[in-house]
């Protein structure tokens, strides 16, 4: 099958549902990957292809100038121009768009291939707040050749409380390394927690490290504690403000990192904390790849209902290295206290691996039987 996957600017290789899912359509189909903004680090590989749908960067300002103004049905007019180069009648099977904010880009394309839109957090926490964008994607729903997929429960029923009409399936984030085995870190002596996350006040960053700095604050504490922060982002340096005075003696900030680097820390850690927010603005957290990844390892796992983990375990089913918690500093120090013992061992009793593999993101293509009916 052909299918073109269609986002704003191809994200690095790394832990990302976009990227993942790439790599798990072009084991068995012929993808190519049609993006707005190219990064110049990226190249097309031998399992797919890579598209710059602007070739001159004067192109790609006038759309991001159309679309800041909101002008959306100027800006998909002046897109669906390049769209059509490249989306020809019949070459495509189906396209996958990430993003209601892309989807915006077909309004004015008569498409002969179906079209799969994944809604995404920003989508439902952000986008569909405006009133003006609730019209203009009450409009695209009207066309009856799309369909919907929502990346959590909680995102769906969010979204459709700003527009009641838009429907569809969600789909359960998985892991491509839910088949692999970890071993678990050796440290009789020292606490290593870990973190992955943008640094982006949704993710309650500054709840983990005012945790941990509670518990650093502990006399005669018999084991040493080293929180590592991998991920970059807008709140960089208030946090590390925040983690003074023990940024880089317990407190790591390790940047942005390819994903086996990623994973290398993450295993010589034994617990995972994310303690999810909803930020001021309304922006929440999906169920995050990370997260699904650090429960694949069998680390013990601190994290929040904003997470998704909750709807997780609706799905998979519970286990003992799972402590859900409100997103506050001196509940989340409590648990690293009280199970501090118990945290350096391995947890016995932990999810079915299976359960976490990410044979679900197929269910997109399985669709496609359901869309052609409809031609």
């Amino acid at each position: 099958m052909n299918i073109a996957i269609y986002v704003d600017y191809f994200l690095p290789a790394s832990e990302t549902f976009i990227f993942d899912q790439i790599e798990l359509l072009s084991t068995s189909h012929n993808v190519t990957v049609i993006c707005k903004e190219l990064n110049l680090e990226i190249k097309s590989s031998n399992s797919y292809g890579v598209q710059n749908l602007f070739r001159k960067r004067f192109y790609y300002r006038v759309y991001k100038f159309l679309y800041r103004k909101q002008w959306y049905k100027l800006s998909s007019k002046w897109i669906s121009f390049f769209l059509t180069k490249y989306l020809r009648p019949g070459h495509y099977d189906v396209i996958i768009c990430h993003f209601l904010t892309n989807a915006l880009d077909f309004m004015h394309i008569k498409l002969k291939s179906p079209l799969m839109v994944i809604i995404h957090g920003y989508d439902g926490s952000q986008f569909l707040k405006s009133k003006k964008n609730q019209e203009v994607v009450n409009n695209i729903i009207e066309q009856k050749r799309i369909e919907y997929y929502f990346v959590s429960k909680n995102l769906k029923r969010l979204a459709q409380s700003y527009c009641p009409k838009l429907d569809g399936n969600t789909i359960f984030l998985g892991s491509k390394i839910w088949n692999r085995s970890f071993n678990f870190p050796d440290h009789q002596s020292e606490v290593h927690i870990c973190q992955i996350s943008r640094l982006v006040p949704k993710k309650g960053v500054d709840i983990a490290i005012l945790a941990v700095k509670i518990l650093l604050e502990i006399k005669d504490l018999p084991y040493v504690i080293k929180f590592k922060i991998i991920g970059s982002g807008p709140y960089e340096k208030e946090l590390k403000s925040l983690a003074t005075p023990y940024l880089n003696k317990n407190i790591f900030f390790e940047g942005e990192l390819p994903h086996e680097q990623t994973l290398n820390i993450l295993e010589t850690a034994q617990i995972y904390l994310q303690p999810s927010i909803v930020a001021k603005d309304g922006d929440s957290d999906g169920l995050s790849i990370s997260l699904i990844e650090a429960i694949v390892m069998d680390r013990w796992i601190i994290s929040t209902q904003n997470s998704g983990v909750t709807e997780l375990l609706d799905s998979v089913g519970t286990a003992e290295n799972i402590f859900v918690c409100e997103p506050n500093p001196m509940e989340i120090s409590a648990i690293l206290q009280e199970n501090i013992a118990r945290f350096l061992m391995r947890p016995t009793n932990t999810i079915q691996k299976s359960n976490l593999s990410n044979h679900n993101q197929m269910q997109i293509i399985q669709s496609y039987g359901n869309l052609k009916e409809r031609k």
